[in-house]
């Protein structure tokens, strides 16, 4: 409770600060180091264009959308786009218990498989490559050289698809009018190392960007002092407490426009420790291997003054080759034939393929109507599926020059081939594809004037949409939305939304096979939420923008995993309210601040018997893992032209367990006994310094400056205190910008 006053406290003297910089600066003593940071058009009133696939502001867009600028990006120092998501209001960030990335948790509802509820654009393309989902390791996302990005809070199915059941990230580049070069080091605890490069290109109708960085960590250092071990005895813990999770990644994105023609290149080359092996044992000799890359070429042209038309085609691949220690050394050597000092690994490998074309007609039918339609076809694949291991992780007797290798924690014995080629009879996944074809029709009336309500307010609008997927695999799905937008008076706004949204389930949750924890289920449907948003906002005062958000989501068929194998099982209800505000400080920058209250229950209602046949069925519960109450609070003050300050800090509440029930003999008890996850507070800082020229640049930013000791939860309750998190980390910025070259 401690962080929460301390919250509340400087909740009450940031309006302090801001009200006595306001009167007491005149307009010409401080000039900001970005005075574009200053537009009441620009700042608060974004230009978008996610929710509806062409450009307008943000206030009339029908859907919740947070923007994140370039100057809000560079002004925070943010390392990665966890740091930008961390501050949008409903956003949740964990980190994956095995996998070395974040996931997105939103509005309540937890993400047990990292992003697979949202969906990531980069410019206008889809990042689907991982078993049919999102961007897999979306942390290492580019952040330089952004232009904006924008945050779908709720369904976008309507005109997306799969996965963007929760929401839509949208990543925008930037292309600068002028030809110039901007070089970038960074240098941060653990050995952080990141030089980066940006160049931008113009002559005539040819237009160039390139952007390309090196990134390695040796990572945070953190004691995990019990994992999965505690729970079976035939585990014998490592010696070593230390969790693991050095980095190495490189990136290349490049982006070519000539005239109509638009081609778009990425290519990501990663490699790094896991901090915690694949059983949820600590283990030390992990190595995930991913590579992806994507190109793009487009063609957009307005045919006739008022219809564009767009017509993308691209190609996706993906690349993982992963060495999972699943059981260290010290457990090995209780079983035979292991060597000294080798554990007991499992190596599974794949590629993923993405074909696909989209075409896309903006048409403006007249001044009150205006239509966007698309046709889209996807071919997905996951082949050259292998599984390497040096004894039996699968859950079948596996023959290997006729020495018989039985499955079962207490059969383990050392294949006398070593690490070796199981993909004939243990295979861990199915090679599998899959074909979507879609077909996409969104309508925008201007009801005010169309039907001539001229004594109605300010502005009127109505926004309808569906979308049709069928899938070679799975069937077709259909999502719908509704969005009125009703401006009374010039600075007051409201949205009412309906829409549905729906996540087909991947090629892990349907051809996995072999494993012993999870299999897959080719009979597996789409998951699917029905959400209902209102929001009012306005402007109080000329630079004061502020928005008030209840959101009531249902979600049906959720994917989730019973007697170890993947099956639609659950529903859950998640509501709450968001508020969010921003204001700009006369002359001097900026100031944010938003609070989550959300309500979350599973109502599932589920019959659960015992082995007496006894049957209890348990009321709606809540599922655990997320906190009910989320802030943050930020200001971003410029002493000069050349020295501004950016201060924010995260606030999530405690994070309950679930209270689902099950038998324990002839008695209920709680799945999950541990703790609370208690509350925490992360503070951060970042003085940034310009030399007079304007072209180089010096920042200092530090995070979690209060050093504050929290987890990550782990909803596999196999992690009696969760997952430590990093601690105290600075980092130090050397920018130089040539321009006109």
């Amino acid at each position: 409770m401690q962080k929460t006053s301390i919250l509340f406290s400087v909740s009450m003297i940031f309006p302090l600060l801001l009200s006595f910089n306001v009167f007491s600066q005149s307009s010409d003593s401080i000039k900001a180091i970005d005075l574009s940071l200053l537009s009441f058009e620009e700042f608060l009133n974004a230009k978008v264009s996610v929710a509806t696939k062409y450009v307008l502001p943000e206030t009339n867009a029908p859907s919740i959308i947070t923007v994140i600028t370039h100057e809000e990006i560079e002004n925070m120092g943010a390392r990665n786009i966890i740091d930008v998501l961390q501050t949008i209001p409903g956003i949740d960030i964990t980190h994956s218990i095995i996998v070395p990335d974040f996931q997105i948790n939103s509005r309540g509802i937890y993400a047990f498989q990292q992003n697979i509820k949202y969906k990531f654009l980069l410019n206008d393309h889809v990042l689907n490559v991982k078993e049919g989902n999102p961007y897999f390791l979306f942390s290492q996302l580019p952040i330089d050289g952004i232009e904006r990005i924008e945050v779908i809070r709720g369904p976008g199915s309507a005109l997306y698809g799969t996965d963007a059941f929760l929401g839509v990230i949208k990543i925008t580049t930037a292309h600068s009018s002028t030809n110039n070069l901007e070089t970038k080091l960074e240098l941060g605890n653990f050995n952080y190392v990141k030089p980066s490069l940006d160049l931008n290109y113009n002559k005539n109708n040819f237009k160039m960007s390139l952007y390309s960085d090196y990134f390695k960590t040796e990572g945070y250092h953190a004691n995990l002092a019990e994992d999965a071990s505690q729970i079976y005895p035939q585990i014998i813990p490592s010696k070593s407490r230390d969790i693991t999770s050095d980095q190495h990644s490189f990136k290349l994105f490049s982006n070519i426009q000539y005239s109509d023609f638009n081609f778009t290149g990425y290519i990501q080359n990663f490699s790094g420790n896991i901090p915690i092996g694949g059983a949820a044992v600590l283990t030390d000799e992990n190595e995930m291997k991913y590579r992806y890359y994507f190109c793009e070429l487009a063609y957009s042209k307005r045919i006739i003054e008022n219809l564009v038309l767009d017509i993308r085609t691209y190609y996706d691949r993906g690349i993982q080759n992963n060495l999972y220690e699943l059981y260290p050394e010290e457990t090995a050597q209780t079983f035979p034939d292991f060597p000294d000092e080798e554990g007991m690994y499992g190596s599974p490998r794949q590629k993923q393929n993405v074909v696909g074309s989209e075409l896309t007609i903006d048409y403006e039918l007249n001044k009150n109507i205006r239509l966007v339609g698309g046709l889209l076809y996807d071919y997905l694949s996951v082949f050259d599926v292998e599984h390497y291991a040096n004894y039996n992780v699968t859950s079948e007797t596996i023959q290997i020059d006729g020495i018989l290798y039985p499955p079962g924690i207490e059969n383990r014995r050392y294949f006398h081939t070593g690490l070796t080629n199981i993909s004939d009879e243990g295979n861990w996944k199915q090679p599998a594809n899959r074909t979507i074809i879609a077909t996409y029709l969104q309508s925008t009336f201007n009801i005010k004037d169309l039907l001539r309500f001229n004594k109605i307010g300010n502005s009127l609008a109505l926004t309808v949409g569906l979308r049709n997927d069928s899938y070679s695999d799975i069937g077709s799905h259909t999502n719908y939305r509704f969005g009125l937008v009703y401006a009374p008076f010039q600075r007051i706004y409201t949205k009412a939304l309906y829409g549905e949204a729906m996540r087909a389930p991947n090629f892990q949750e349907m051809y996995t096979i072999n494993n012993p924890i999870v299999e897959g289920n080719e009979n597996l449907r789409p998951e699917t939420v029905k959400t209902l948003e209102w929001l009012i906002g306005g402007y109080p005062i000329e630079n004061l923008k502020i928005n008030l958000t209840y959101f009531n989501l249902k979600i049906n068929g959720l994917i989730d995993i019973e007697n170890y194998m993947w099956v639609n099982k659950g529903r859950l209800t998640s509501q709450g309210i968001e508020v969010d505000m921003k204001y700009i400080l006369r002359h001097t920058g900026y100031f944010w601040m938003n609070f989550t209250y959300q309500h979350v229950e599973n109502t599932t209602r589920e019959v659960i018997r015992s082995n007496s046949g006894d049957i209890y069925i348990q009321d709606d519960y809540f599922p655990g893992n997320t906190p009910s109450f989320l802030a943050n609070l930020g200001m971003n003050y410029s002493f000069s032209s050349n020295m501004s300050t950016n201060i924010s800090l995260n606030y999530t509440g405690e994070r309950k367990r679930t209270e689902q029930l099950k038998w324990d003999e002839d008695l209920l008890v709680r799945v999950d006994k541990r703790p609370t996850t208690p509350d925490r507070l992360l503070f951060n800082m970042s003085l940034q310094f310009l030399h007079s020229n304007k072209r180089v640049g010096l920042r200092l930013s530090g995070y979690n400056l209060f050093n504050a000791n929290y987890k990550s939860p782990d909803p596999s309750v196999r992690l009696n205190n969760d997952m430590p998190m990093e601690g105290r980390s600075f980092m130090l910025s050397v920018t130089h910008k040539l321009n006109n070259w």
